[in-house]
């Protein structure tokens, strides 16, 4: 939550600025809301496996049975 948090700030903070800034940082700027999108991205997904490991499920068993089902 702190990480999502994080990001919205660094979101508000830079996109009010953005105008000001040349090329160069704008490149930059959008490098690190990359890096930060798929840091949450990961957390999310952690958060989900181990939620669904504790609730009996598992994410290569039900990939293995979609695989395995015919359409």
């Amino acid at each position: 939550m702190l990480l999502l948090c994080n990001v919205g700030r660094l979101l508000q903070l830079n996109l009010s600025r953005m105008a000001e800034l040349p090329n160069c940082q704008i490149r930059n700027l959008m490098v690190s809301l990359r890096k930060a999108a798929l840091c949450l991205q990961l957390a999310v997904f952690g958060i989900l496996s181990v939620r669904a490991k504790s609730e009996g499920f598992s994410l290569e068993k039900d990939a293995k049975a979609n695989d395995s089902s015919e359409f």
